[in-house]
């Protein structure tokens, strides 16, 4: 007994709706991802930025506690 649905009782305009709802769904999908990849790539791309600043802020810091503690070498 196969108790999968069939295309024979359906009208000649219902025929295929399933697959093109399938395709919809995976472009709705696939337009998912791309912007999921775009928002990750932003993130990268801000803490990057962040950890350079960061590291510009310590050798700067590293650089006034040197000219504090001998102001005349400097």
């Amino acid at each position: 007994m196969n108790s999968a649905p069939s295309s024979i009782g359906l009208p000649k305009y219902q025929r295929g709706v399933g697959m093109v709802e399938v395709l919809i769904t995976a472009l709705v999908l696939a337009i998912g991802l791309l912007g999921l990849s775009a928002l990750q790539l932003t993130a990268l791309k801000n803490n990057h930025s962040s950890m350079q600043r960061s590291i510009a802020v310590v050798q700067s810091y590293t650089i006034i506690e040197a000219i504090r503690a001998n102001p005349n070498s400097a």
